[in-house]
């Protein structure tokens, strides 16, 4: 039976405003949490360190007449050609009028509004995210999350220096590991049964490992538009952005198994390609699947679009231990990782002292990250002591990240307890005994307290 995905927030919407004679577009996203989330697969992909949103559904044929109508009033530009194949042709979904007044050139198909936009090749997606990233309206189109240099169709696209995500981006085409994890990873033992141990990964980004029926929308629990025959915009070929409302992804998002294939901005094979990966209504249920990714070069076609991304948090911009963004690796980032386990923990404690100028990684005991582990650290530990499950973070004694402050967490701090500080690479010195003795004392007298 499938498991309703539990909302762990809220959505998250980016809304613009535009002067008078351009047009505003609100790209809806959802977040992603579970920062530190482990691979599909040994050493595989889809483990990502920090927090972002992903775009509900693909970008659409409003969100791209939009677009154009903004950076293309005069209906001059080759962002507006793509050789004639995406305005007035049984394909595109978008019309263009040579006689209306600028900045109201282009509209979309009765009928197309919500279909993802298709024909766009990897340089106008990556103008696209450029566009969002310089905040609309006027923003440039060549540089911001990547930089083209004003070529409309870069040929100079050098594989030894290819085109890629610049340091900052705030919006842009996600990488390979970011759409497998919005689409199929699942924090909760359910996965394939409850056979996930914690979390696992979905075949398809529908909350199923069992291929998706394809059907008109708004389908069954799991439903996609793949392999179909026809005209495209008929039902279930091409099909509205989020029309098949119960097969959303655990994190919310729709069509990340079929409807178009969709640009990533991670370097295929060889470089400047890039993979396309989620399988289309034109593929088959091989290419829907969280395994599958597909060489697909460059350059538009009928069944390639794309989403975009919202690099709130860390957003892989910053350091790999910055997991909430504000540029430093502090609390409140190892605090995010709650409930995550040791291994997460101790990664992070690992990373944030290196960043932090640290020879040594800090100590799963020292709760404020002051280098040492004293009476302050016990105190804090004693004063949270929960043995049944609390919910509890780093910062509140929790150093293995399991959930709880218990006796695993104290036998940490005994074990590490130094409060002299622990600078190098060393050993950390053994506590006296009578340290000891005063702490086992102390924590039992909390425990006793608490059952």
């Amino acid at each position: 039976m499938r498991v309703s995905r539990v909302t762990l927030f809220t959505v998250a919407t980016l809304a613009v405003f535009l002067s008078a004679t351009t047009y505003a577009i609100t790209v809806d996203t959802v977040p992603i949490g579970d920062p530190g989330n482990p691979s599909r697969g040994e050493d595989g992909p889809g483990s990502i360190a920090y927090e972002f949103a992903m775009g509900t559904t693909e970008v659409n044929n409003t969100h791209w007449a939009g677009f154009l109508n903004t950076v293309d009033p005069t209906a001059s530009n080759s962002l507006a050609l793509f050789g004639g194949a995406q305005q007035n042709n049984v394909d595109g979904g978008i019309l263009k009028d040579l006689g209306a007044a600028d900045g109201s050139k282009f509209s979309t198909k009765p009928g197309f509004a919500d279909k993802p936009v298709i024909y766009v090749t990897l340089y106008d997606a990556m103008r696209f995210a450029n566009w969002l990233h310089n905040g609309q309206g006027s923003g440039d189109t060549e540089s911001g999350a990547y930089t083209l240099d004003g070529n409309k169709n870069p040929e100079n696209d050098p594989p030894e220096s290819p085109i890629v995500r610049e340091p900052g981006a705030i919006w842009a085409i996600p990488s390979f590991d970011e759409f497998l994890k919005a689409g199929y990873y699942d924090p909760r033992d359910v996965v394939d049964g409850g056979t996930s141990d914690g979390g696992g990964y979905w075949t398809y980004a529908t909350q199923s490992s069992d291929t998706p029926v394809d059907e008109a929308p708004p389908g069954g629990e799991n439903s996609a538009t793949w392999n179909s025959t026809g005209d495209i915009g008929d039902a279930p070929h091409l099909t509205d952005g989020g029309a098949f409302t119960l097969s959303e992804s655990y994190y919310g998002t729709y069509d990340q198994s079929g409807n178009v294939m969709e640009w990533t901005d991670s370097l295929g094979s060889p470089a400047p390609n890039r993979w396309v990966v989620g399988g289309s209504f034109t593929g088959s249920n091989h290419f829907m699947s969280a395994a599958s990714a597909v060489n697909g070069g460059t350059g538009a076609a009928n069944n390639k679009g794309f989403r975009v991304v919202h690099l709130v948090g860390g957003g892989g911009n910053g350091p790999a231990c910055d997991l909430t963004g504000d540029s430093s690796c502090d609390l409140a980032d190892i605090d995010s990782l709650a409930g995550s386990g040791a291994t997460a923990i101790n990664d992070w404690l690992a990373g944030a002292a290196t960043e932090n100028g640290h020879a040594s990684a800090y100590l799963p005991s020292d709760s404020d990250l002051d280098r040492d582990v004293d009476l302050t650290d016990f105190n804090l530990l004693a004063s949270n002591f929960n043995p049944a499950g609390s919910g509890a973070t780093f910062s509140t004694g929790d150093g293995n990240g399991d959930g709880s402050v218990n006796l695993s967490d104290y036998n940490t701090l005994a074990g590490s307890f130094n409060p002299t500080g622990y600078a190098g690479a060393t050993a950390v010195p053994e506590p006296t005994t009578w340290v000891l003795g005063l702490l086992g004392l102390a924590v039992l007298g909390v425990f006793r307290r608490s059952v």
